[in-house]
């Protein structure tokens, strides 16, 4: 016997159920062209072919993701305070308070690199953007994410210090229009004429390119400890009373990410140190807690926030090497290089896993500096390498779509990525 659905029995859906897989379907629609306007000003960014305004529509769309992936916090959350009342309250009170604490210390470490690399990359599109422009970024993270107001008075000095520097830099390069010239009034006395340099006027800095000898004889003189073989420095110069970031490249390595290292350590002096110094619980402060704290739960606590802070930091960097060894097409074999505890260049925490003694120390650091960190590594190359072969990208376009996030967040962003295309 035939058994005949519903629909060839004339019998239709009640008027509510196809009101709602309308909706569902336009939702999906919505979801579907968001993320293909995300893609496409992303990988416009990457290539260099974004506009202000396809930026500024850009970081919307990311902000309102950003929201999702780091839950807001209500109202100001200042973060030495809170540890202070911790220590008042009563042991049956303090374990909820610590893990309340814990989680809003991390979501606001978090927004607060994310707010810095939003600034970042407006300044990178229009080196002379709008100063209200950056502030008003600051603002929207600060509503979001519970900024003190010290943060954000300290945010806006950040930006006030960057176009201090900028216009020094513009000052200087119309002040000597021969690029020997320039380069002479940064580097010293000591650049003989007739060397063939070229001057360009980065964001941030002066960038000074020259051939490898020249690089390593200034090299030297800037950072005595520093390999022959760099392909480049970024250095403070002082001309009169100000202090002006430059870099020196060498032009005989043809490698593209020399220079975008050398702006990194640029950015580090300028907008990263002045971001980790905010008037929250940065790394130095969680350890000197540490040590000096006598309740057993709230030293295990701090001890753990601290190691993940510095972890953070590492893995910063590991994201960085990756992505260029990615550009560069490094062997396989080349992606173990961090899990060595040989106090390498690559091994990034060497130093704070000797920090410590004791077995409090030594366990937390084996579980989170070792053991955690290796997996975190792990599948963020494993999202990567899923989203070039199942996702169908370039590697230039994985590139695109992950280098401004965290690298532990590189698993969950791959995987909504993947249900999206």
């Amino acid at each position: 016997m035939r058994i005949e659905s519903k629909m060839s029995l004339g019998v239709q859906r009640p008027p509510e159920d196809v009101t709602k897989n309308e909706g569902v379907m336009e939702k999906a629609k919505e979801k579907i062209a968001s993320f293909v306007e995300f893609k496409q000003l992303k990988l416009r960014e990457y290539f260099g072919k974004i506009d202000e305004g396809q930026l500024q529509s850009l970081l919307e769309l990311e902000l309102e993701q950003v929201k999702k992936d780091i839950p807001v916090i209500p109202g100001v959350f200042d973060p030495k305070k809170a540890l202070e009342n911790l220590r008042t309250l009563p042991r049956d009170q303090k374990q909820k308070a610590l893990a309340d604490f814990k989680s809003k210390l991390v979501r606001q470490r978090q927004a607060l690199a994310v707010c810095r690399n939003f600034l970042k990359r407006k300044i990178e599109i229009n080196n002379d953007v709008d100063r209200s422009d950056l502030i008003d970024w600051i603002d929207k993270f600060s509503k979001e994410y519970g900024f003190t107001p010290e943060q954000i008075d300290l945010g806006g000095k950040i930006v006030e210090k960057y176009y201090d520097v900028r216009q020094e830099i513009k000052r200087l390069r119309a002040q000597y229009e021969n690029d020997w010239e320039l380069a002479r009034k940064i580097l010293g006395q000591d650049l003989k004429p007739g060397i063939d340099i070229k001057v360009e006027v980065g964001p941030m800095s002066i960038d000074i390119f020259c051939d490898g000898p020249i690089v390593e004889k200034f090299s030297s003189k800037a950072y005595p400890t520093i390999s022959n073989k760099t392909g480049g420095f970024a250095s403070i110069a002082l001309c009169g009373d100000k202090r002006i970031p430059y870099t020196v490249i060498r032009t005989d390595i043809k490698n593209l990410s020399i220079k975008t290292h050398e702006h990194q350590h640029v950015e580090n002096i300028l907008f990263i140190k002045g971001f980790d110094g905010t008037p929250d619980m940065t790394s130095l402060d969680l350890w000197r807690e540490y040590k000096n704290e006598v309740d057993p739960n709230l030293r295990k606590e701090l001890l753990e926030s601290y190691l993940k802070s510095e972890r953070n930091d590492a893995l910063k960097r590991v994201k960085d090497e990756f992505i260029a060894m990615k550009k560069e097409g490094a062997p396989n074999n080349r992606y173990d290089i961090w899990f060595r505890q040989d106090s390498s260049s690559y091994d990034y925490l060497s130093d704070v896993r000797e920090k410590g003694n004791g077995v409090l120390f030594k366990n937390y650091s084996e579980k989170i500096l070792v053991e955690e960190y290796k997996k975190i590594i792990e599948r963020g190359m494993q999202a990567f390498d899923q989203l070039v072969k199942i996702g169908k990208c370039s590697t230039d376009e994985a590139i695109a779509l992950l280098t401004d996030k965290p690298f532990t967040q590189w698993p969950k962003t791959v995987r909504r990525l993947l249900e999206e295309i």
